[in-house]
């Protein structure tokens, strides 16, 4: 089961673990995890592993998790996080996850994870499984046009790919929306989806822009002095290409 609410993430990692011959179910939130997962173990079809996104909508996926061992859940959580801090490593074994994603998730480290549990060949130890991608907002506006995916030369990754930069418009138009509204949660919520998800389809500068618009709506009282940043963003956008 997929845990996630952004649908970037949803389309990315179910279809990449069904090109291995997995069966995907998909939740938006914390709260439907724990209902679905509970409801699958007790009718004997459990499922094998469940990802975990941690920032969800109704119930966050550390809560949901908790909530799943104290109801007595044993099966295998893996979390998936954008903060690659040991303090949110901590938070997620504490809360019981087994192990822990960072986003943006690439490929090959999605399919290693999942393989560990799946094979049996975990030792009970749990750590962290990322993918470097530089450090700082610093490379938020570095993108040369046009900007190609880093998976541009992998043939399974180009629908992948390809579905994303057609949606990326419509990503980049609702955050105007959310920012012509004052809506400031809105705003934090799709740069973080965005965040999450670019680096996983191989357009590290989209999700470097799109972290500093999250960190600095985060910070904000209202939505006047964003726009910049959200512009920034946007032009970084209109420059990646399939």
């Amino acid at each position: 089961m997929l845990a996630e609410d952004g649908m970037f993430n949803q389309m990315l990692l179910s279809t990449i673990l069904r090109q291995q011959g997995l069966a995907v179910e998909i939740v938006g939130n914390g709260a439907l995890a724990v209902a679905r997962a509970m409801e699958a173990l007790h009718t004997g079809a459990a499922f094998d592993l469940i990802l975990m996104d941690i920032q969800m909508p109704e119930m966050n996926g550390d809560v949901a998790t908790a909530k799943l061992r104290a109801m007595g859940y044993p099966g295998v959580i893996v979390a998936v996080t954008a903060d690659d801090t040991e303090v949110e490593r901590a938070r997620c074994i504490d809360a019981g996850c087994d192990n822990y994603l960072t986003k943006p998730i690439a490929r090959d480290a999605l399919i290693a994870v999942v393989k560990t549990y799946l094979s049996g060949g975990n030792d009970g130890a749990a750590e962290k499984i990322h993918t470097p991608t530089g450090d700082g907002a610093s490379q938020a506006h570095a993108a040369i046009a046009p900007l190609y995916s880093s998976y541009a030369d992998d043939p399974e990754m180009e629908m992948l790919v390809a579905g994303f930069v057609d949606q990326l418009p419509g990503h980049v138009a609702a955050l105007r929306t959310a920012a012509d509204c004052d809506d400031l949660g809105g705003m934090t919520r799709l740069a973080h989806q965005l965040s999450g998800a670019a680096g996983g389809y191989g357009f590290t500068p989209v999700s470097h822009a799109a972290a500093a618009l999250e960190k600095a709506a985060r910070a904000a009282d209202n939505t006047d002095g964003l726009m910049s940043t959200l512009e920034g963003l946007a032009q970084v956008c209109a420059q990646v290409r399939k």
